[in-house]
């Protein structure tokens, strides 16, 4: 019997939302009918094998490339060079990029998922504090478009960045498959918990500093509330960057803000636990893990008014959107939520058109 080969390159995840991703994409692959009857063969080029050692088995063959992280160029190697002759040598029956990147393989069709929003961000990315990922978002723009329309499908989160694809790069709708994240979403929500013992209500905030992270807009507003016994939370550190760093200059002198920085995904489940609510301004996002993630505890959520937030909150009672901008704004929300424990939420409703993924097992369907 001749089996399928399927090749999986994954040389550049190693850790978080990705890496999760791409371990999930295996297991259900390998879970497949057709790869339990022997019917599929698996190739995996990853960073390390030992991310995937509790998904080893014989039919699975795992080649690393740990140099693949020192640099781009080295990155840019392996998919545009060294993937194409090895695929020479093969017979490939479906090849699936799971990091962004369209490489040059020989095969009977390919596929590439795509994470990363920032080359659809078009607000300003200061070259002073963020100067690496303004040259990232030029880097990824081009890698993007790259042997972009040689797949025979897309894979994206969410509605908003299949209509970003085809604007950007005009790739015909029918072949962007919209499948979310499986780990993020329908999990049950618990009984709201907004009473909180303690004089203090937190706010949490848990992201990574980055500019588009737009940190400022709660930050202004917390200087508007500091009569109020509202706290926020920042998983952020002086140290952690440059930004970081002006940002803890910047607001050194409000009261009710700290500064509590990197904290273990246990660490971060009691934040949730204590939080009160949590405040989410970023202006670009694939998902938006953490409000999926704080959706558990059915407190409200104050959110950008951006279609990122409207999808990962999609279905939730308990969902504020507010200008991105409008630091005043926020400052409102937030003052009428903690003086009158009232808020104004939007329960929003995302509509996919096909091709869509709900499950893993739907997606494995359309892309095998």
């Amino acid at each position: 019997m001749t089996s399928r080969h399927i090749v999986l390159s994954a040389i550049n995840i190693y850790q978080s939302g990705m890496l999760t991703i791409a371990r999930d994409f295996l297991l259900q692959l390998c879970q497949t009918p057709a790869f339990q009857r022997g019917e599929i063969r698996v190739t995996m080029f990853c960073y390390r094998a030992d991310l995937y050692r509790d998904l080893q088995q014989a039919s699975v063959t795992f080649i690393e490339k740990p140099r693949s992280r020192q640099s781009w160029g080295i990155r840019l190697f392996y998919e545009y060079v060294y993937f194409w002759f090895w695929s020479l040598n093969q017979s490939v029956d479906t090849w699936v990029s799971l990091h962004d990147v369209s490489p040059n393989v020989r095969a009977r069709q390919r596929v590439v998922y795509c994470h990363n929003p920032m080359p659809f961000y078009r607000g300003s990315i200061s070259a002073r504090y963020d100067l690496k990922l303004k040259l990232f978002q030029w880097f990824y723009t081009f890698n993007y478009q790259t042997n972009l329309h040689k797949n025979r499908h897309i894979v994206v989160q969410q509605q908003w960045m299949r209509e970003a694809f085809v604007q950007f790069y005009a790739c015909d709708p029918a072949r962007i498959i919209v499948a979310p994240p499986q780990t993020m979403v329908n999990r049950p929500a618990q009984p709201s918990i907004l009473k909180v013992q303690s004089s203090t209500l937190n706010l949490i905030y848990p992201t990574f500093p980055r500019t588009y992270k737009n940190y400022e807009v709660i930050l202004a507003a917390m200087r508007l509330l500091v009569d109020t016994p509202l706290r926020l939370i920042l998983t952020v550190a002086p140290k952690m960057n440059t930004y970081a760093s002006m940002l803890a200059a910047k607001y050194a002198d409000l009261p009710n803000v700290a500064w509590v920085g990197f904290q273990s995904r246990q660490q971060v489940e009691i934040q949730y636990i204590d939080a009160a609510a949590m405040v989410f301004p970023s202006k670009s996002e694939t998902w938006g893990l953490p409000m999926s993630e704080f959706q558990r505890y059915g407190k409200p959520i104050f959110a950008a008014d951006l279609p990122y937030a409207k999808e990962t909150l999609s279905g939730y009672d308990h969902a504020v959107f507010l200008d991105p901008d409008d630091a005043p704004a926020w400052a409102e929300a937030l003052r009428m939520f903690v003086t009158k424990g009232e808020y104004h939420p939007t329960r929003v409703i995302t509509h996919y058109p096909p091709p869509f993924a709900p499950n893993w097992q739907a997606l494995m369907a359309l892309v095998l």
